[in-house]
């Protein structure tokens, strides 16, 4: 059994090289074009709409990033947590700190983003110590030590033993950026590839999708929210991704 279970983890190390070689799906015309015209919009922006579109972000942020992981907080509720750090009785002690979490790792790279210094492996253990803080369970802030599975998922990732070296990998390359991606590319690119890995033995998408904020931020954009509503479509194409190594459907659908 562990002999069968260490052949089809070991397979992901396949995939994971083919996401490292490969320049991502290219990104329509049509949606480019729009990218740049909101970033545009956004360059635009009075000091006082800056500040009220960035408290709008943290909540909406926080809000679409847990939900997406199984929190059932509202939006309002969010709200209420962040802006008056209120605790809401009715939901768990986890639900709450997932809540008092993603902030705190938003400014972190928000913070680093204006640093303008290379990435490091020590960044993604602090995205994962921040987001995950209060979590026992989660292990925050370390690598995980065994197997991972990906509930509803046929992809297994790698043995713990090459996460260290994985996870060293991908920064060098990000920072490197051999292909010479622009922001979005690099950030959609550095997503998957973080996801893939599942360094952690908890909270490793919101690692990802704070990976790519990182990189967004970097170039000039806002961080992406991935809606909840989309929460379905984001697990398929990445799964797409991972075991068909079909790439273009979730370059599309992370673009959008």
């Amino acid at each position: 059994m562990g002999d069968s279970l260490e052949r089809v983890a070991r397979r992901s190390l396949d995939v994971i090289k083919i996401i490292e070689a490969s320049k991502p799906s290219p990104i329509s015309l049509r949606l480019t074009t729009r990218i740049a015209e909101l970033k545009k919009q956004l360059s635009t922006l009075s000091p006082g709409a800056i500040c009220r579109v960035d408290m709008a972000l943290k909540t909406e942020y926080t809000y679409h990033m847990i939900a997406i992981e199984g929190n059932t907080l509202s939006l309002k509720e969010v709200r209420l947590i962040i802006e008056h750090g209120l605790t809401i009785g009715s939901h768990s002690l986890r639900e709450h700190l997932e809540a008092v979490n993603i902030p705190k790792a938003l400014e972190y790279i928000i913070e680093s983003a204006g640093r303008k210094r290379k990435l490091r492996v020590e960044d993604i253990l602090v995205l994962h110590s921040l987001a995950m803080r209060g979590i026992d369970e989660a292990e925050p802030g370390r690598f995980r030590s065994g197997y991972v599975a990906i509930t509803g998922s046929k992809y297994l990732p790698p043995p713990a033993y090459e996460v260290p070296f994985l996870v060293e990998q991908m920064v060098d390359h990000l920072n490197s950026n051999p292909f010479r991606l622009d922001p979005v590319e690099l950030a959609l690119k550095a997503h998957l590839w973080l996801i893939s890995i599942h360094p952690f033995r908890d909270g490793n998408g919101r690692v990802a999708r704070l990976l790519m904020g990182l990189i967004l931020l970097r170039g000039g954009y806002p961080p992406a929210i991935i809606r909840r509503e989309h929460r379905r479509r984001y697990l398929s194409v990445i799964e797409k991704a991972q075991i068909r190594l079909d790439f273009e459907p979730y370059y599309d659908f992370m673009a959008q």
